[in-house]
């Protein structure tokens, strides 16, 4: 068949083909020729734009996005793709939008409300995103990622026992899931219960040994409760993960320095200030040891820890 018998149907055709084998360019291509014969095909609009996204080209997508709801207003799925994208542009407050509109057509649509509070949360809107989230779980009881995003907005919101119970509520429908067994953690950790936040932080790191979040917060356990040695390996694994932490390469200095390593803890502090020389407790720190050295300190800052 020749380019010129050939109808919008069949490029359409040939562009969802190129769509699902990720041959984004081509897809694009193809919907371009078919909404040239027809223009009022509000599914082209939405798949030409799904193909943009593919491509990382946002911008393009939404105008896609917003032909075809020029035509059909009520298609709740381009509605979702459009909040989507402007979600990639940081674009929240009109990505919330889109989802709203999303809702008003389609109240009961899990997802939905799962994104819709994923984006309040993006803008500092705690109490609503937990709204949002619960419509979710009200919907659908058994979405562990939806419990995990509610733990995340309680624990923006420093109610952190009830994140505690959000993410226990993530693991019993997902016990291998690493982020809530460490964001479990951290609000343990907050809760001055040390002993279980350990726990957490080794089973988030027996489901994945390159976390390292997980790392770094299980060595801060380790260093808050006086365990140093075992503080310092968990630093050194969170470091062979990503070394250009300087929090990380902070509290590997305190380790050290309780353990009286005091040249590798210059060292770790050193390193802490290459990366950040604005980091006043890693000064501080190397600020203690100079002067336990006799060597002139850099300033008057305090350190507030001791052997």
């Amino acid at each position: 068949m020749t380019h010129e018998n050939q109808s919008a149907a069949d490029y359409h055709h040939q562009g969802t083909v190129h769509f699902e084998l990720e041959r984004y360019d081509e897809a694009i291509a193809s919907f371009d020729r078919s909404l040239e014969i027809s223009p009022e095909n509000y599914d082209g609009w939405n798949t030409r734009g799904l193909a943009l996204v593919g491509l990382g080209r946002h911008e393009e997508a939404i105008g896609s996005y917003d032909k075809a709801l020029e035509i059909h207003p009520n298609y709740s799925d381009v509605w979702y793709n459009r909040g989507s994208a402007l979600s990639n542009l940081g674009r929240y407050d009109e990505a919330v939008t889109s989802f709203d509109n999303v809702l008003a057509i389609e109240p009961d649509f899990a997802y939905a409300w799962n994104y819709h509070g994923i984006f309040l949360g993006r803008l500092g809107r705690y109490e609503e995103a937990l709204e949002s989230f619960d419509r979710a779980l009200e919907i659908n009881p058994n979405m562990s990622e939806v419990w995990f995003n509610r733990g995340v907005s309680l624990g923006h919101l420093e109610y952190n026992v009830g994140a505690v119970e959000s993410y226990k509520r993530a693991l019993e429908t997902d016990p291998d899931f690493e982020g809530a067994w460490s964001n479990m953690g951290v609000s343990l950790f907050k809760l001055a219960r040390y002993e279980e936040a350990l726990e957490c932080f080794g089973k988030a790191l027996t489901a994945d040994s390159g976390f390292f979040e997980a790392w770094t917060n299980q060595g801060l356990a380790f260093l808050v409760t006086k365990r140093y040695a075992e503080a310092l390996e968990s630093f050194d694994k969170a470091i062979a993960i990503y070394p250009n932490d300087n929090s990380t390469w902070r509290c590997r200095g305190e380790a050290l320095y309780q353990l009286d390593q005091d040249d590798d803890a210059l060292k770790s502090f050193d390193k802490a200030l290459e990366i950040n020389p604005r980091d006043p407790e890693a000064f501080d720190g190397r600020q203690l040891i100079m002067i336990e050295k006799g060597a002139p300190p850099w300033g008057n800052g305090k350190h507030n820890s001791s052997k």
